[in-house]
């Protein structure tokens, strides 16, 4: 398969935008790759979608090393947010960034990347609700379903998923 021995660390928190997980999740592992899900310090061991479906956390940011991983992905939701609180998921996502990691986010997950003040003079797209937050974090923001800047791949909703993942699956499989 396309993503065999590719290995996924897919970031979430409590009110994680249910789709914009699952959809990822499934379509990394149906082209091969071992997804990882990671949560932050301060996440419980289960945690819950805004629509309720439940995962269980494999493994926390302070504890992932992001040269075990080919990629990061960040859901949007409210999980965004609460990402955005802990300094080891930050630490995380500009390590793996520095590591020049494929760093994928949607929706409102981008602005945990602004958090991590990695999108300064990139092309990001997000949710439009939170396009003057990615701005102050010194981003160029374009309204389009998917943006690919470097290692960076970002879409703005739900809607954009199809595209959101094929970028993903093209840019690690090569």
């Amino acid at each position: 398969m396309e993503l065999d021995g590719k290995r996924i660390a897919l970031l979430v928190a409590d009110d994680y935008e249910d789709l914009d997980f699952w959809y990822p999740y499934y379509r990394m592992k149906e082209a091969g790759a071992v997804v990882t899900v990671i949560g932050s310090v301060l996440s419980a061991d289960n945690i819950k979608g805004k629509r309720g479906y439940m995962i269980g956390i494999q493994m926390r940011t302070d504890k992932a090393e992001p040269d075990s991983f080919d990629a990061v992905l960040i859901p949007g939701g409210w999980a965004s947010d609460r990402l955005s609180w802990c300094v080891a998921t930050l630490d995380f996502i500009k390590k793996a960034n520095e590591q020049n990691k494929i760093i994928a986010a949607i929706s409102q997950g981008v602005w945990v990347l602004s958090a991590a003040g990695i999108l300064v003079d990139k092309n990001v797209t997000s949710a439009p609700s939170i396009r003057e937050n990615i701005k102050i974090g010194k981003a160029n923001w374009v309204d389009t379903e998917v943006v690919v800047d470097g290692n960076l791949i970002t879409s703005r909703s739900t809607a954009d998923l199809p595209a959101y993942c094929r970028e993903i699956v093209k840019a690690l499989a090569q």
